[in-house]
Parts: structure tokens; C-alpha cells; sequence
């Protein structure tokens, strides 16, 4: 029982990190856009 809480916490924890790194992509992006167009 113990482990399946386990396994359930470090789903939500990757599921986070997941969110985490495809947002700062999406900010790279938005950064290079603009880039972009200022030049």
C-alpha cells in the first residue's frame, strides 16, 4: 500500500517536471522569437 503512494507521488513528480521543462521550452522560444523579430 505504502508503495503504490510511492509510486503515485513520483508520477505527479514527473508529471511536474515535465510541465516545468516544456514551459521554460515554450519561454526559449517566445525569447528567440523576438529575437527575431527585432532584428
Amino acid at each position: 500500500m505504502i508503495r503504490i503512494t510511492h509510486n503515485l507521488k513520483r508520477k505527479k513528480n514527473l508529471e511536474n517536471h515535465v510541465k516545468t521543462l516544456s514551459s521554460q521550452r515554450d519561454c526559449t522560444i517566445g525569447i528567440i522569437t523576438n529575437d527575431q523579430v527585432n532584428n
